[in-house]
């Protein structure tokens, strides 16, 4: 008769049970020492001089100065160029009025590269006592200030009704606006006759003044495209025959004539064109 003795399954589950537990303080062992490595790797390259931000290029920049935008984004020579974070740095400019698109990235090991798209702006438009430039989207960039580095026409006569979500290009008046950012030609006549300031009259149209209110052009509405082209052949002509000294009125509201009047000698003298 041979006896038969039963392992001791109980014994056998504790073993087993004994080296989980072994593995599992093992395991977290090694994790907490790579974890302390990885932060000790972290932070040596994080303060290593090899990484150190040496130069800030920043392009796109034309109304805003350099300083401008360094004093936005608030970064400094010698900091870590890995410690830099792009999102913050275009957070903070986009913030910026004048600042319609931002780009940048790092170029390892020592040079932060940022590049700026600037909103264009068109013109300064006056409502009520307040002063706003306005983008050639018509939209609303700021309210002026003389500290702006823009020189832009004063637009005065426009009204709250003009405006549709803080823009003015369902306004009728956008399409002269629309006109000078497109055109050319306003700039001839600028260089001619530094028109500065444009007022708008419900009854008889546009009119635009030279800085020193000496001229005077009066445009009407509607067709500006043509106005401003028969504008530039008939200064054209003018300068040819020696009858360009002494301006100081032009009626192109006809596109079909144009009245020019000079003052020379203490004589006004109207040409009908």
């Amino acid at each position: 008769m041979s006896i038969r003795i039963k392992k001791n399954r109980y014994k056998q589950y504790h073993k087993i049970k004994n080296d989980r537990s072994r593995n599992k303080i093992i395991f977290v062992f090694y994790l907490v020492l790579m974890s302390a490595f990885c932060i000790l790797c972290h932070d040596f390259i994080i303060n290593a001089d090899y990484f150190a931000v040496k130069h800030i290029e920043i392009t796109g920049n034309n109304i805003l100065s350099k300083k401008d935008v360094l004093n936005i984004i608030n970064i400094k020579t010698n900091k870590n160029l890995l410690g830099i974070r792009i999102k913050t740095i275009k957070n903070k400019l986009l913030n910026n009025p004048w600042v319609k698109d931002v780009e940048a990235k790092r170029k390892f090991p020592d040079i932060l590269i940022v590049k700026i798209e600037e909103k264009k702006p068109l013109t300064i438009i006056q409502l009520n006592k307040a002063r706003y430039i306005i983008d050639e989207t018509g939209s609303i960039i700021k309210e002026f200030d003389e500290s702006d580095n823009v020189q832009l026409d004063l637009v005065k006569g426009f009204e709250i009704l003009d405006f549709k979500n803080d823009s003015i290009k369902c306004s009728k008046h956008f399409k002269y606006l629309e006109c000078i950012s497109k055109s050319n030609l306003l700039n001839e006549i600028n260089e001619r006759f530094d028109i500065r300031i444009v007022k708008i009259d419900k009854d008889i149209g546009f009119t635009l003044y030279s800085n020193d209110n000496r001229f005077e052009l009066h445009l009407g509405f509607d067709n500006y495209y043509e106005k401003f082209y028969r504008l530039h052949k008939l200064i054209n002509f003018l300068t040819i025959n020696n009858n360009y000294k002494g301006i100081n009125f032009i009626d192109i509201s006809d596109i079909n004539r144009a009245i020019v009047r000079k003052n020379q000698n203490n004589m006004l003298t109207s040409l009908v064109f």
